[in-house]
């Protein structure tokens, strides 16, 4: 395996660690057919991602190896929020990787009160210190911060983690971004992150992954939000 698909790997870990799987297991389930081709319709797809490099499917898991102590105010607020669909994707390219999970709940309150559960304060230090533990000290967090993204969807939220991992003797920089959506009765949560070069590249780099995130969300946001007025922070 090469350092490039290592890479993807640990991101992969990365991403699993932060995805507040905990908090689903929580809610009460109503599945409802109608919604579930609702998600399959909104999820992120192959041919949504940039053509600069190739991409391909990889198997999503929400299995973890455990969820940090600061992540457990996100533990859902159970019975009074009822999921009735689900749909997740991933896919993965040299160094990068790119994630999506739509979920749709009964009533357009219900997502109020999730949203209001998990972004009403900062999630920074759950995000932090998944990330932490997902790359199992194959990574150092440089810093994190809200990311500064146009609004694309009613609701909308987005963070960054900028990490140096040795590669061969020499410190490479990279990211990973979330970014979460919501409007209606969808949530969208978008997970990239990769490789962004050497010191002297890391400006270029992050403006590069902040594009990648605009263009990705925007198509979600397209399929997920069309007609839902109103933009919330």
């Amino acid at each position: 395996m090469g350092v490039r698909s290592v890479i993807s790997v640990v991101l992969a870990a990365v991403v699993f660690a932060a995805t507040f799987g905990a908090a689903a297991g929580a809610d009460r389930a109503r599945p409802s057919t109608a919604d579930q081709a609702t998600a399959n319709r909104d999820v992120l797809r192959l041919d949504d991602l940039p053509t600069t490099v190739t991409w391909k499917a990889t198997r999503y898991s929400s299995k973890s190896s455990g969820t940090p102590a600061s992540c457990s105010r996100l533990d859902s607020p159970g019975a009074s929020v009822v999921d009735t669909a689900d749909a997740a994707s991933q896919f993965a390219a040299p160094g990068i990787l790119a994630m999506n999970m739509v979920g749709l709940v009964e009533t357009s309150h219900m997502l109020d009160v999730i949203w209001q559960h998990t972004f009403g304060s900062s999630p920074s230090a759950c995000l932090r210190d998944a990330f932490a533990h997902g790359s199992a000290g194959h990574l150092k967090i440089i810093y994190s911060s809200a990311l500064a993204l146009p609004k694309v969807a009613p609701r909308q939220q987005a963070y960054r983690m900028v990490f140096t991992m040795n590669v061969h003797g020499v410190t490479e920089y990279g990211a990973f971004d979330m970014v979460a959506m919501g409007g209606g009765r969808t949530m969208s949560l978008l997970f990239t992150g990769g490789l962004i070069g050497p010191a002297s590249e890391r400006s270029t780099g992050e403006a590069a992954m902040s594009l990648i995130d605009l263009r990705i969300a925007q198509i979600l946001a397209g399929r997920a939000f069309k007609g839902t007025s109103g933009l919330t922070a």
